[in-house]
């Protein structure tokens, strides 16, 4: 999900998207690709499931959704943006869909992650539980 966490840790850190709305990997222009810090910022983008606006920073959350409910919102997401067409195979948006799941599996609830391109990383790690 979209979060202003850790924002401003970069000088090229933006949060356009509204905190706590799911989020996908915005497309990468030309003008991005290979330059994270470049003019544009989709190399560096998030994008709002439903707003498609763009931020730097994201945090790994829990919800009670199945991966079916995940699916459609991407779809709904892709269809509102233009890049899927009623009727249209939705296997890469499905695939990307998957890829997000599996990513933020692999982090612990509240970790903050930033895209540097095709890399996702750990910006902040969530605060250590204690006993």
């Amino acid at each position: 999900m979209a979060t202003h966490r850790t924002q401003g840790q970069r000088s090229t850190d933006f949060a356009f998207a509204r905190d706590g709305e799911l989020v996908t990997l915005a497309s990468v222009c030309d003008r991005d690709r290979g330059n994270p810090d470049g003019g544009c910022g989709c190399g560096r983008a998030f994008a709002g499931l439903r707003s498609h606006k763009a931020t730097t920073t994201a945090i790994v959350v829990e919800m009670v959704m199945t991966r079916d409910d995940y699916l459609h919102r991407m779809r709904a997401s892709a269809r509102d943006a233009g890049f899927l067409q009623d009727g249209e195979d939705p296997t890469d948006i499905d695939d990307q869909a998957d890829e997000l799941l599996d990513i933020a599996a692999g982090w612990p609830i509240g970790t903050v992650v930033e895209r540097r391109g095709d890399l996702i990383q750990v910006r902040e790690w969530p605060p250590r539980q204690r006993a």
